[in-house]
């Protein structure tokens, strides 16, 4: 899902390209910088450049300007190190791992695992024959209408609507890669686990929305399907951290920009958002949830995730902060620096909205049994909450695929960032939807709200209060939410 590249021989061309614009200079191998290695840089030298980062070496290795030397130096977070120290796993690996396997005991999965692999299958050949049954359907449409028989204008706005959705999706994220050899050709013989786990994951997000949209209540209510696309994500991530260690470690993240390098940095922060997948999508099953509750581990594990998570599991990641966006020396063109600071203050205003109300507030109404399911409302609000998490998960690691697609000159960088903006903004269309759930729950909309003033103080203490006061009241009070 994080992309790959052949490897190149450029060491000639770089020497080249110096000793052009420093004719005194000895570029022997007696003259060499000292630490600036390849195994002591945490930039690529001669293999798995381009392709590896997105940095064409010509352009990389102009001569900087003075301010670009000076965003350059701050956009450098950690120290040097060799690829050998770049192999081994940071603590926050383990912390991952352990959480997983509590997870997946404390939830029952691993005590039932044959039926929950039984029901992700399922799950998986309804999805495909609804698929079949779609094509069908929309051939008889169309059939129907050349022989003079109309249906209703509501059918042909919801087959459509399907078949541009579906379209869409195949042409960006499976056919475009495929022709480009993500999957296929020369390209596709190195980190194969990797590529091809990434075009599961893709299989998986697209199947689980078919049962969604066609299978919600006999089957993706209760479906594992999105564990196991959270659980292939959380792979994905780590796979991508100890695969591509040419990686720089920058505080720009890369991702904000037309031609940055991707931080390994924002990859590695990028598996503290997966593991909060994974937990939201094992919490969001009722069954899950009540193995969860009836043990103390798994009690501890949701009071964790549910008041904490920002406390003292998100420190043991790194940040690569939006301040910090597009300050690395190659990070974006001049044409394009307006278009990405505007989209990255569009993506500011999302982030806040993400976490503390497709985030904390949902996870409140979970944890405090505020849906009913023997309403038709609180069957609707399920459904929106689980559904609101779907397209939340795939943000996360489809985001990262769409910068491949972008540094591979799959898609142009303005397409590839549009639709990841498109993608975060669909939320906020469920707004009219979600309007029911917040005004039966005004108590805690004001919470969330207070949440998110105290966020904007950036101060960490602030919201460990806001968090501490927040536990306060929902164990140690008897007020109704």
């Amino acid at each position: 899902m994080y992309g790959n590249s052949d490897q190149i021989r450029l060491r000639k061309n770089v020497n080249k390209d110096q000793n052009m614009k420093n004719p005194k200079r000895d570029v022997s191998p007696s003259s060499s910088d000292g630490d600036e290695t390849p195994m002591s840089s945490p930039f690529p030298s001669s293999t798995n450049l381009k392709d590896a980062v997105g940095v064409d070496v010509v352009s990389s290795s102009r001569e900087p300007k003075s301010n670009d030397t000076k965003k350059s130096n701050s956009a450098t977070s950690r120290p040097k190190r060799s690829l050998k120290a770049r192999s081994r796993p940071p603590p926050s690996f383990y912390l991952s791992l352990a959480l997983l396997i509590i997870q997946a005991y404390t939830s029952n999965v691993l005590k039932s695992l044959p039926s929950v692999l039984a029901q992700v299958g399922n799950s998986i050949t309804t999805s495909l024959e609804s698929i079949v049954v779609l094509i069908h359907d929309l051939f008889e449409l169309f059939n129907d209408t050349l022989h003079g028989q109309f249906h209703t204008m509501e059918e042909y706005i919801s087959h459509l609507s399907y078949a541009f959705l579906a379209a869409s999706f195949i042409h960006v994220l499976i056919i475009g890669p495929m022709k480009a050899g993500m999957w296929t050709g020369k390209r596709a013989t190195r980190q194969r686990v990797h590529r091809f786990m990434g075009l599961a994951y893709l299989i998986q997000y697209g199947l689980a929305w078919v049962q969604f949209l066609t299978n919600y209540e006999d089957g993706y209510q209760h479906s594992y399907l999105p564990y196991t696309i959270a659980l292939n994500g959380l792979i994905q991530v780590h796979s991508a951290y100890f695969s591509f260690r040419v990686l720089p470690d920058l505080k720009d993240a890369g991702y904000y920009s037309d031609r940055g390098t991707i931080s390994r940095l924002f990859i590695h922060e990028n598996s503290y958002f997966q593991l909060m997948s994974l937990f939201g999508s094992l919490y969001y099953i009722d069954g899950a949830r009540e193995s969860m509750k009836g043990c103390v581990l798994g009690r501890l594990l949701e009071g964790l995730f549910i008041f904490w998570p920002y406390v003292l599991i998100r420190p043991l990641f790194p940040v690569t902060r939006f301040s910090d966006a597009g300050s690395s020396s190659a990070g974006r063109t001049d044409k394009n620096q307006r278009f990405y600071e505007i989209g990255t203050t569009m993506i500011k205003i999302f982030y806040l909205w993400a976490k503390y109300y497709l985030g904390f507030f949902i996870n409140f109404v979970v944890y405090l049994n505020l849906v009913n399911n023997d309403t038709i409302e609180g069957m609707k609000h399920k459904k929106l909450i689980q559904g609101l998490f779907l397209l939340n998960v795939g943000t996360v690691s489809i985001a990262v695929f769409l910068h491949t697609l972008r540094f591979k000159k799959v898609f142009p960088p303005r397409v590839t960032f549009v639709l990841y903006l498109g993608q975060i903004y669909a939320t906020f269309a469920s707004v009219p939807l979600c309007l029911s759930l917040f005004s039966s729950h005004l108590k805690l909309v004001a919470l969330c709200g207070a949440g998110l003033l105290g966020n904007l103080t950036r101060s960490k203490k602030v919201h460990a209060a806001w968090c501490a006061v927040t536990m306060y009241l929902f164990l140690c009070t008897d007020n109704e939410w």
